[in-house]
């Protein structure tokens, strides 16, 4: 069998290296740069900065924390964290004592702060 190939024809009136014998080549475009697209959340979430809640174990009769979630729902409709953060509020105005004491408050941010930089020096271990 024959193969079919097709026919090449080379002009012989035209030198090997002419303009006509090479076919111009057009100049490759120009690449620009894409913006970037604004990313609406850089970096991921934000370290947080205010303290974050924490669980606490509170050794208590059983009977009187059950008495206190009753009370807590049949009154405030509220959580329990809540509704004994409203009794300690109202026993400190009873006895006259200030939760926003300037000097309450560096002790307590300097125990919290303590606490996590214990933290921080468990998990490096």
């Amino acid at each position: 069998m024959a193969s079919k190939r097709k026919p090449v024809t080379i002009a012989t009136n035209t030198g090997a290296l002419s303009e006509a014998a090479v076919p111009k080549l057009e100049e490759a475009p120009v690449k620009e740069e894409k913006q970037k697209a604004i990313a609406k959340h850089p970096g991921g979430r934000p370290k947080k900065t205010t303290p974050k809640a924490e669980n606490r174990t509170i050794s208590m009769d059983p009977i009187l924390f059950e008495k206190y979630l009753i009370i807590s729902e049949r009154t405030n409709k509220v959580s329990i964290s809540e509704f004994l953060r409203h009794a300690v509020e109202f026993y400190c105005q009873q006895n006259s004592i200030s939760l926003y004491d300037d000097e309450l408050n560096k002790e307590a941010t300097a125990n919290y702060k303590a606490r996590l930089e214990e933290k921080e020096n468990k998990k490096k271990k």
